[in-house]
């Protein structure tokens, strides 16, 4: 098998990189046993690559390709993942593997999980933002209609919890900003964004 190994050229490269576009293509309708063997094909792709390019060889078309491809196995990760996990428990596949992180097309799990924290990092940052023109608006406004010390505790205890990405404990301050001040809106508006965010929509209304 070794031998084999040895003697695998670049035309074979490029055959199983054809092999592997065949099959991503495919994706969504394969089934899940079928997900194991594209996945490692990607292993026999990167091994190959690494034993040419140490013999000096230009693989900088064929990376470029390869690059290509796998931003579909990205773009398609969620679906790629639930396939796989019909077929293997994939924890314990890549444990009795040895399978390393750096073999990310095993790794689904982490690219959805760190696209997840982006967007909920992504979307904190906005709504502090959206949350300090609020406050800075209704320090202005105090100035022309005083307004209960109180009711600025609150909002500013919430904003950082928020900012901290302490959604619940932020929601549960907003609450009692809008029992201390029922006629203030920006207390509303951010219990009503939080919900939104949770998934709670008819409490947002």
């Amino acid at each position: 098998m070794e031998n084999k190994k040895a003697s695998l050229t670049i035309n074979d490269l490029r055959e199983w990189i054809e092999r592997y576009k065949k099959d991503l293509l495919d994706i969504e309708t394969i089934e899940g046993n079928k997900v194991v063997e594209v996945l490692t094909l990607r292993d026999e792709i990167n091994d190959l690559v690494q034993k040419l390019e140490q013999k000096g060889i230009d693989l900088s078309v064929e990376r470029s390709k390869l690059d290509s491809l796998d931003h579909l196995i990205k773009d398609k990760k969620e679906i790629v993942w639930k396939k796989l996990k019909r077929s293997i428990d994939p924890s314990r596949y890549r444990k009795e593997k040895s399978i390393s992180p750096e073999k990310w097309w095993w790794y689904l799990d982490n690219l959805i999980k760190e696209e997840k924290r982006q967007y909920r990092n992504k979307w904190i940052k906005r709504v502090v933002m959206g949350a300090a023109v609020i406050a800075a608006l209704y320090v202005i406004f105090t100035y022309i209609i005083p307004k209960p010390p109180p009711y600025v505790a609150c909002i500013e205890k919430a904003n950082e919890l928020l900012e901290d990405g302490k959604l619940n404990l932020a929601l549960e301050i907003y609450k009692k900003a809008i029992s201390v001040d029922p006629k203030q809106g920006s207390a509303y508006l951010m219990a009503g964004v939080i919900y939104e965010f949770l998934g709670e929509k008819e409490k947002a209304a």
